[in-house]
């Protein structure tokens, strides 16, 4: 028998985290056959999509993501009423605050 080093190994995940089997959903012939011609994992491409599009955080349990607009002229102010974001840009008026850099990309790629 080996004998592994304390710590070896992949850490445990966390509850909310786990990946559970889901039966019985109902979809769209044209869904399944998108769904089933995509490569990898399905569930994972599934989750993906999900997260995306409803800006969902996996370490929140599913809960979205904040963005905040801040009215301020000082952007240490703007940090200071955001300590969560991630990313912190000057708009017209103030700052805008994003929790997530996905969220910030989605923002960014619209103007």
């Amino acid at each position: 028998m080996i004998n592994k080093p304390k710590g070896a190994g992949r850490p445990p995940v966390p509850p909310q985290l786990k990946r559970v089997k889901m039966t019985g959903i109902r979809i769209q012939q044209w869904v399944l056959d998108w769904l089933m011609s995509q490569p990898g994992s399905k569930g994972q491409l599934i989750e993906k999509l999900l997260i995306e599009k409803y800006t969902l955080c996996r370490k929140m349990g599913g809960q979205k993501m904040r963005k905040e607009f801040v009215q301020t002229e000082n952007r240490k102010e703007a940090e200071e009423d955001c300590p969560w974001a991630a990313k912190i840009i000057k708009v017209v008026g103030g700052y805008q605050c994003f929790e997530s850099l996905t969220d910030y990309e989605i923002w960014n790629n619209q103007k």
